[in-house]
């Protein structure tokens, strides 16, 4: 069949030759009057001359005509022969342009904002803060570790972001993946969280952690120093098998972003990125997805109360009483008991007083232990003779509590005290004992004392909120000096870590509107018992006098005291020294016993082993 063409394409190709000549016709007369006023004008200057030649003017302009028409033919061929294909190409280019932009305007129609390399990107600091600015109400993220959210270039931002949204009660999603995930890998990976972060209060650290431990330990840290404790369940954290997730996924209130993931790791940087119009097909697609994926998850526990497992062999190892003479605040006879308990971790001393005045029974007290040894090692406690640090679970030390609670049937008293100022300083694990404290609030009969060598303003102010759960009967400082050389001496953590002081409880005490502050001035012979000491006690307290009380408390000997040379003062002693605090207007009382029965320091028990 020969070609043909149809009278459609006759009549369009018509209109565009007409539409061509009706474009360039003004072109063309200007043209023709110019030529032709040239060639007047040729003619009268040759019929001026002294030997006018017309035959031969006439002769040249039409050779001349001749030539520029040959010419002008000649460049329209070839004109025509290098222009005809590009003009061809670029057609078929526009064509294809205008296809892909219909198709482009499909997808977006669909939902599809843009889809670009993930590589292109990974140097935009802007689009990634953006992301996490813009989120407000929903913040969902999945990834193999996410630890670059938690690089300085974005770690400000998203913590702040993230502790914002959780504290106003709204739901934060990670989901964190690892290769070859094994059943007890969780766990692993949230002990040495939760031990580097208590090393890390102690201003020393552990081995390196994986990228996916660090990211762990940054939301725990987020949790426990950004967060109110009672939303920390609006956070969920999933760890699922490499194999389980097959893209990113980024989920704000006003964005949705997946990029496919690629199991060859040299192909990451050249994947997809593809952001999607919340709301629209793809986006569902996608959020359904995530939605029912995540469904099949448990999330971790990031409060960390049973990484190690429940305490299934806590054991009674040793039990032991004695009867000694005292002298108190409303007390002068103590029966104490000590049980010594062991489990896989350690040995535990906890101490079970019962408190007469005049052979009238005054209350019982039970003294917690919250740590097996102590980082601060004090050379006048027991706990320097102990060189490993074990802070206990919350399981452990409310396993004792209910052990010693049950078998003395304090139900049926009418006042009892826990007493956390036994082994081991409430700074160095306050995050397990305070959610400790948290679940006593049904024993209705109970009231707390708490102390610490290194109090300030946070630790204070978290101590004082445990109000609501347990009455706070005291909260103490333990004091030994004014003079920071014999202060790093008798509390050697002080060399090597800059922890807070007497300076900052009381500057805290001098705002606070409780009355229940404690100071125990522990006095050791030769060295804080001088008449300038208490001078510069009273000097210290004076303006916070109305809210303070001193204990003046007799060193109890041990083998640590023999080991450093320190030696207790007599009773005498302490009575003018608390004299001296009376004198100034400060509330004050002798705290010792009639002799030394290793009874009322710590873990006795495990120091002499």
């Amino acid at each position: 069949m020969g070609k043909s063409h149809p009278r459609g394409i006759n009549q369009m190709e018509k209109k565009k030759k007409n539409k061509v000549w009706g474009r360039h016709s003004n072109i063309w007369l200007v043209f023709a009057i110019v030529s032709v006023l040239l060639i007047v004008c040729v003619f009268i200057v040759d019929s001026r001359s002294n030997s006018p030649d017309s035959a031969a003017l006439w002769k040249d302009v039409m050779l001349g005509i001749l030539c520029s028409v040959i010419a002008s033919g000649i460049f329209a061929i070839l004109q025509r022969a290098y222009t005809n294909d590009d003009h061809n190409e670029l057609a078929a280019g526009l064509k294809d342009i205008e296809a892909g932009l219909q198709e482009s305007n499909k997808l977006y129609k669909q939902g599809v904002i843009s889809i670009r390399p993930k590589s292109y990107f990974d140097s935009e600091q802007k689009f990634w803060n953006e992301i996490i600015n813009n989120s407000g109400n929903r913040l969902d993220l999945v990834g193999h570790s996410l630890s670059k959210w938690f690089k300085p270039e974005y770690r400000d931002i998203f913590v702040k972001k993230i502790a914002s949204m959780l504290n106003d009660n709204k739901m934060v999603n990670i989901v964190l993946s690892m290769d070859n995930l094994m059943p007890e890998a969780t766990r692993t990976m949230l002990d040495r969280v939760k031990r580097e972060y208590e090393l890390r209060q102690q201003r020393t650290h552990a081995k390196a952690m994986s990228k996916l431990e660090r990211t762990l330990f940054d939301f725990y840290v987020l949790l426990h120093e950004k967060v109110d404790s009672k939303y920390w369940n609006n956070l969920k954290i999933y760890i699922v098998d490499l194999i389980s997730v097959t893209y990113l996924y980024i989920r704000t209130d006003t964005q949705c972003i997946m990029s496919p993931y690629t199991h060859n790791s040299s192909g990451q940087q050249d994947s997809l990125l593809i952001e999607l119009q919340p709301g629209t097909r793809y986006a569902k697609l996608i959020d359904d997805d995530m939605a029912d994926f995540i469904e099949t998850l448990d999330p971790i526990d990031m409060e960390m109360q049973t990484i190690s497992g429940e305490v299934t062999d806590m054991r009674l190892k040793k039990v032991f009483s004695t009867e000694n003479k005292y002298s108190g605040s409303d007390w002068d006879r103590e029966i104490t008991t000590k049980y010594v308990f062991e489990d896989s971790f350690g040995v535990y001393e906890v101490g079970y007083f019962e408190h007469y005045a005049q052979d009238e029974f005054k209350k019982s007290v039970i003294e917690m232990p919250v740590s097996f040894g102590c980082p601060s090692k004090c050379t006048y406690c027991a706990s320097s003779n102990i060189n490993i640090f074990y802070p206990l679970e919350i399981n452990q030390m409310k396993t004792i509590f209910d052990y010693i609670y049950d078998k003395k049937e304090l139900h049926k008293h009418a006042y009892v005290l826990l007493s956390i100022t036994g082994m081991g300083d409430l700074r160095f694990n306050r995050h397990s004992v305070f959610r400790f404290v948290k679940m006593l609030e049904s024993y209705r009969n109970l009231n707390i004392t708490f102390s610490s060598n290194f109090w300030d303003g946070d630790l204070l102010e978290q101590t004082i909120s445990l109000n609501r759960y347990v009455p706070i009967r005291y909260i103490q400082y333990t004091y030994v000096s004014y003079n920071p050389d014999l202060v790093k001496k008798l509390i050697p953590i002080y060399n090597f870590s800059e922890l807070p002081g007497l300076d900052e409880f009381l500057k805290f005490v001098s705002t606070s509107e409780e009355k229940f502050f404690r100071i125990n001035y522990i006095v050791i012979r030769g060295k804080n018992d001088s008449v300038e000491d208490v001078n510069r006690l009273a000097d210290k307290l004076k303006h916070v006098k109305e809210k303070i009380t001193v204990r003046v408390s007799k060193l109890n000997e041990t083998s640590a005291t023999r080991l450093n040379n320190l030696k207790s003062t007599d009773k005498e002693k302490l009575d003018e020294l608390k004299q001296k605090l009376v004198d100034n207007g400060i509330r004050a009382y002798v705290f010792c016993s009639d002799k030394n029965d290793n009874m009322n320091c710590g873990q006795l028990y495990c120091e002499e082993k």
